[in-house]
């Protein structure tokens, strides 16, 4: 006699969901895990490609080439926060663990793509003001591109935030965006 279950007789007493999660391979999460961290990297990179590029757009009649690579460089660098984070969520790595993770690599990771956040909006900011309009970071556009590095940071480095950094950050670069798009606004 044969002392596995049938598999048919399985399938028959079991709901479609419960038949799924069991026939699940035990490496998914592991497998989500990589996969989260392999796409961080890339979109970190994607970033980095954007500044140049959004830099070598300066003709009237394609300005909002800039609006993409802002939105792309931007989106990146957020989205692969929210994945990194999300990584180390699931790992249950809290606050005071993530200040020392990786001899802290992790906190320089997190700082370097807040700063990141902020010069990809910087440049925008620049670019769309032109050369002939003087700029500075003690201004309102700066204040909300600094609130949205802060916010990404705080994303990165806190276990549960509720989502209070991720509204900041869709708050302050929204806001960011229409001051850039409208100087009239704070000007």
């Amino acid at each position: 006699m044969n002392s596995k279950p049938d598999l048919t007789a399985v399938l028959e007493d079991h709901e479609p969901e419960l038949t799924v999660a069991k026939l699940t391979p035990d490496w998914s999460e592991l497998a989500q895990v990589n996969i989260a961290i392999a796409m961080a990297a890339l979109l970190v990179t994607a970033s980095a490609v954007t500044l140049p590029m959004m830099a070598s757009v300066t003709g009237e009649s394609h300005k909002y080439l800039n609006d993409i690579f802002w939105l792309v460089g931007l989106g990146s660098i957020v989205t692969s926060a929210l994945l990194i984070d999300w990584v180390l969520d699931r790992s249950n790595i809290n606050f005071k663990q993530r200040l020392t993770l990786m001899g802290g690599g992790y906190l320089a990771f997190a700082l370097l793509i807040s700063f990141i956040s902020v010069a990809v909006t910087a440049q925008f900011f620049a670019l769309q003001m032109g050369e002939g309009v003087q700029t500075t970071i003690f201004s309102i556009p700066f204040l909300f591109f600094f609130i949205g590095g802060i916010s990404v940071f705080f994303k990165v480095m806190t276990e549960d935030d509720h989502s209070v950094a991720l509204f900041g950050i869709l708050i302050s670069f929204t806001l960011s965006y229409l001051f850039i798009i409208f100087p009239c606004i704070w000007s």
